[in-house]
C-alpha cells in the first residue's frame, strides 16, 4: 500500500484502486494461512543477545511465536498453578489493543485462561533488566501475584563474553532472516 487519496488507495503494480478492495486485498493477504504478508520481529537483549521476543501483526499466535511462549513458559503462568501450557493468550485481552507478541502473550492452562477472562482480573506483563519474561496478576479483590518465566534451557550460568554476544547477535540475524 503506498498511499491513499479519500475513498482511493494505490497499491504497487495496481495503481489506483477503491480503498474497499484495498482492504480486502490486505485482509485477504494477511487471514490467508499460506501467505506470509504477517509482520515478524525478533528482539533480542543487548547485553546477553538471548532472544526476548517475537512480534507479530496477527490476532492469533502463529505457529512459530506459539511454540517460543510454550517452550518460554514451560508451565502455567498463574502463580501457584503447575498445569502443562494449553493456551497462548493475550495479557492485556487483543480487544483493548493488546499485541499478539512475545511480551503480550503467555502460556495458561485452560482453567486459568478461562479464570482470568473474569470480571476484575488484570494482567500486566514486562521483560526485566534481565531479559526474564515477569507476570503481574491482579485479582477482583485486588490482590497482586507476580510471576516469572523459568530461564531458557541452555541459559548460560555466567554472563557471555563480548565475543559470545556478537556471534549470538549475527546468529539471531541469520534465524529471522
Amino acid at each position: 500500500l503506498l498511499g491513499a487519496q479519500q475513498g482511493a488507495a494505490a497499491i504497487a503494480g495496481y495503481g489506483s484502486v477503491p480503498s474497499a478492495v484495498a482492504q480486502k486485498m490486505v485482509f485477504d493477504a494477511v487471514s490467508d494461512p499460506r501467505s506470509r504478508a504477517t509482520l515478524r520481529r525478533l528482539y533480542a537483549t543487548p547485553a546477553s543477545g538471548a532472544l526476548v521476543a517475537l512480534e507479530s501483526r496477527s490476532r492469533l499466535f502463529p505457529k512459530g511465536l506459539a511454540d517460543f511462549i510454550a517452550l518460554r513458559d514451560q508451565r502455567c503462568r498463574t502463580p501457584y498453578c503447575d498445569a502443562p501450557v494449553r493456551h497462548r493468550d493475550h495479557a492485556r485481552p487483543h480487544a483493548r489493543g493488546g499485541a499478539t507478541s512475545a511480551v503480550n502473550g503467555q502460556g495458561l492452562c485452560e482453567a486459568c485462561n478461562y479464570a482470568k477472562e473474569s470480571l476484575g482480573w488484570q494482567v500486566n506483563t514486562a521483560i526485566d533488566e534481565n531479559g526474564t519474561h515477569t507476570a503481574e496478576f491482579t485479582t477482583p479483590t485486588g490482590t497482586h501475584y507476580h510471576s516469572a518465566a523459568p530461564p531458557m534451557p541452555g541459559t548460560p550460568k555466567m554472563p557471555m563474553t563480548e565475543a559470545e554476544i556478537y556471534l549470538n547477535g549475527e546468529l539471531l540475524q541469520v534465524i529471522a532472516a
